[in-house]
């Protein structure tokens, strides 16, 4: 997480989430997209809830959110 981000996780809640490359279940931080500052950018396992939809973030797969708020993630396979 970037300095900002890592605030956020101080807090955080987690709940167990299966991902099968992982080789089971995980224990995977939860945010609430609004909380996050804008910009920032962090590594999975992350789950972001949004009002409409929630977006899951492997292990090992990175995101990053704009100034927008919008999400931009990148496979670990393609890095």
């Amino acid at each position: 997480f970037s300095d900002t981000a890592d605030e956020a996780a101080i807090s955080t809640p987690t709940r167990p989430v299966h991902f099968a490359d992982a080789g089971g279940y995980v224990e995977t931080p939860v945010f609430a997209h609004g909380a996050l500052p804008r910009p920032s950018e962090g590594v999975g396992p992350a789950i972001i809830e949004q009002t409409s939809c929630v977006v899951v973030i492997g292990p090992g797969d990175s995101y990053a959110i704009d100034g927008r708020g919008n999400i931009t993630i990148t496979l670990a396979a393609a890095l």
